[in-house]
């Protein structure tokens, strides 16, 4: 299993939030095709609300890579700012 932590950007349409996440894989690498994927996002600072459904997520460290998403949860009240989603597809390196 294959395990990112560190800086990450989601957008859902106009809405971009910034933010911490965590990302496991099956795989042996987070950009392998057709492995799936999944991972927890937590916006420190909850301003902009996200709501479940189709986003786009970008892993800010070295390698950054990027990929489709569906998000299965958009915490509210006293989860506020954590978000599940689900990896759609595989992630790309952007280069």
């Amino acid at each position: 299993m294959i395990r990112y932590q560190g800086s990450a950007t989601i957008q859902q349409g106009k809405t971009v939030v910034e933010g911490e996440c965590v990302v496991d894989s099956g795989g042996e690498r987070l950009a392998e095709p057709d492995l799936p994927w999944s991972g927890r996002f937590h916006d420190s600072a909850p301003a902009a609300s996200l709501e479940e459904g189709l986003a786009w997520l970008r892993l800010n460290e070295e390698p950054v890579l990027e990929g489709a998403i569906k998000i299965t949860r958009a915490g509210a009240g006293a989860g506020a700012g954590l978000i599940d989603f689900d990896g759609i597809g595989s992630l790309r390196e952007l280069r």
